[in-house]
């Protein structure tokens, strides 16, 4: 995948009306899910303007005129209360703030381009979140602010295999509104394994840069293209311990807490089923806790199974990963919203889990049935260059 080789000058100005456009649209979307049975819903496939044109909240400022494109910076920067002055030293003089270690600093006037003050301005830092905003315009460019994702269920005998493409914003009850597309062709008492199929991705798992380690941070879900909840459990307070919900035979609960104060501690390991998470200390602090889980495909094929297991009364179906067979039939599909939505919500909450879901899909193509990372870096690469920027300024 390439982008178009041409310079614009108009393009890097679009670009940044888009990522403008992009974080208030997110203000319409949905947070990171709380418990899953009251998730709201995504609303139905918005197009970006939805949230320019929406009606203003009692108590803001009414939405401009139609017609108006610029807000009178300077008339709301006069209306806020001026900053107190510095302490000053002891010598009289304003007190120096000094630049912290581990970072640089470069002041320009804006009207000469003179550089005023630097400190360290060569100093190579890490560009963190800003990079999502490269991510998301360079795949709603390349890709089309409409890409869906479909995650599938198919049907070979008794086995039911669910395929994922990258969806980072599938949830529970998506799963679950597959199952009942799937018991109108199959009768769920009779599935005895569920197979996932995660191949959509080349490589999945941790990000460079991720800790491998058993910390439990939310943030620090894998990355795969077969996900749900993106790749977290909530760990619930019940009497006599916790449990993990959305349930799934892919998470396994080691609860060594105990009653009295103190939050519990929690941390993640590998296990056969998938995932375990150990809880250990009181069973104080907040009632809902988040974790996230290391195998992805079991979570996904395990939420599936421990629901079969609910509905129909009787053990929950093996799990394991694989490929859809030639034999199979499709029985149910979830799409996504569209791309352009995916992409707000990534830079509306900063989300580390979506914004690497996107990079591996902007690494596929005709050539590329599977995704990889770093053909996603390789393609933001190639449309920074088509929109005029300079290849040294992305690292």
């Amino acid at each position: 995948m390439a982008a178009r080789a041409r310079t614009n000058a108009s393009r890097p100005l679009a670009f940044a009306a888009w990522a403008a456009l992009a974080f208030v649209a997110g203000t319409v979307l949905r947070r990171p899910p709380g418990p899953v049975t009251a998730t709201p819903p995504l609303p139905p496939a918005p197009g970006l303007h939805a949230a320019v044109l929406s009606p203003p909240a009692p108590g803001r400022e009414p939405a401009p005129a139609a017609g108006a494109h610029r807000i009178d910076l300077e008339a709301r920067l006069a209306r806020l209360p001026p900053l107190p002055p510095p302490a000053p030293a002891r010598s009289g003089r304003p007190a120096a703030c000094p630049v912290p270690r581990g970072a640089g600093l470069v002041v320009r006037d804006l009207d000469t381009g003179v550089e005023v003050a630097a400190v360290r301005p060569s100093l190579p830092v890490n560009p963190a979140s800003n990079l999502k905003i490269l991510t998301a315009a360079a795949a709603v460019e390349l890709l089309g602010p409409d890409l869906r994702l479909d995650t599938e269920l198919w049907a070979d005998g008794t086995t039911l295999y669910v395929r994922g493409s990258g969806d980072p914003s599938l949830l529970a009850r998506h799963l679950f509104a597959l199952l009942d597309g799937a018991a109108r062709a199959v009768p769920l008492s009779a599935v005895d394994r569920i197979v996932a199929d995660a191949t959509a991705f080349a490589d999945e798992d941790a990000p460079p840069g991720y800790p491998r380690s058993n910390a439990p941070d939310a943030y620090l879900a894998p990355i795969s293209a077969l996900s749900v909840q993106f790749n977290t459990v909530e760990i619930v307070r019940r009497p006599g311990g916790y449990a993990v919900r959305p349930a799934s035979t892919g998470v396994a609960l080691d609860d060594r807490t105990r009653p009295g104060p103190g939050e519990p501690r929690i941390s993640v390991a590998r296990d056969p089923a998938g995932t375990r998470i150990v809880l250990s200390g009181g069973r104080g602090g907040p009632a809902v806790l988040r974790a996230r889980v290391l195998d992805a495909p079991r979570f996904v094929a395990g939420v599936l199974a421990a629901a079969i297991a609910e509905r129909t009364g009787g053990r929950p179906p093996e799990v394991g990963t694989g490929t859809v067979p030639a034999t199979a039939r499709r029985v149910a599909v979830h799409t996504s919203p569209p791309l352009a939505t995916l992409a707000a919500a990534s830079l509306k909450y900063s989300n580390n889990f979506t914004a690497e879901q996107i990079l591996r899909i902007l690494g596929g193509g005709a050539a590329r049935p599977a995704r990889h990372r770093a053909a996603g870096v390789a393609a933001v690469r190639a449309w920074w260059r088509g929109i005029g920027g300079a290849p040294g300024d992305l690292v």
